[in-house]
């Protein structure tokens, strides 16, 4: 069972993820509340009358676990895990003024972790957007004999780069972070063909001085 907490807020009572009759959902530990809520009674008391009291139902409203507490672990100790609708009555009924602080607490627990199951919409990239970056796809695929694999090796890079699922579906705050990456290829790329040129054109001239010294020491390594 998790037990991370929910709450970010000074932590009234421990809310935290449970599960009861084998739905997951947010749940409060009965000790806690009892605890926060300063009742005179001995909590097993206290718990009792009020399950048969409210005619709360098991593995509906609540679950019970046992377990053996002690020096020497021979005491039976029982904990209610509590769903927060049966947590926010109790503390409804204590009518009292921690009684309404902790059922305002458990409303903006509820509030909290429905907030964080909504997915963001996301806005992706326009039309135009798009066909701005294609165009320096294109423009960089050009240069090379294998276009087409150019072209889908700088789409992989932008979906890597923005997290995208496709290249139409590019969050559209990451559009220019997107294109500055293109144009940086872009760059390199026109560098790079024109060692490329100034290469072949040292060879077929035959003079080793033409070669740009980038290549030359790229050459270098291969001998």
């Amino acid at each position: 069972m998790a037990t991370q907490a929910i709450s970010e807020q000074p932590n009234l009572v421990n809310v935290f993820e449970g599960v009861i009759g084998s739905v997951r959902q947010l749940v409060v530990n009965a000790r806690d509340l009892h605890s926060f809520l300063q009742v005179g009674k001995v909590f097993a008391a206290w718990i009792q009358e009020r399950i048969g009291k409210y005619e709360f139902v098991e593995n509906e409203d609540f679950t019970v676990t046992v377990s053996k507490t002690g020096i020497r672990s021979n005491v039976i100790q029982k904990d209610y895990l509590l769903a927060l609708d049966m947590a926010k009555e109790l503390s409804m009924v204590e009518n009292n003024d921690k009684g309404r602080e902790a059922r305002r607490y458990f409303i903006a627990m509820e509030k909290k972790a429905l907030a964080a199951m909504i997915e963001p919409v996301v806005e992706y990239i326009t039309h135009q957007q798009y066909e701005e970056l294609a165009k320096i796809v294109s423009s960089i695929g050009g240069m090379f004999h294998y276009r087409l694999k150019a072209s889908w090796w700088l789409w992989a890079e932008l979906k890597s780069l923005t997290g995208a699922t496709t290249s139409r579906k590019i969050p559209k705050q990451c559009f220019e972070v997107a294109q500055q990456k293109l144009q940086e290829l872009h760059s390199k790329c026109v560098e790079y063909k024109q060692m490329m040129h100034e290469t072949e054109t040292a060879f077929f001239r035959q003079n080793v001085n033409l070669v740009p010294v980038e290549m030359q020491a790229l050459l270098d390594q291969l001998k």
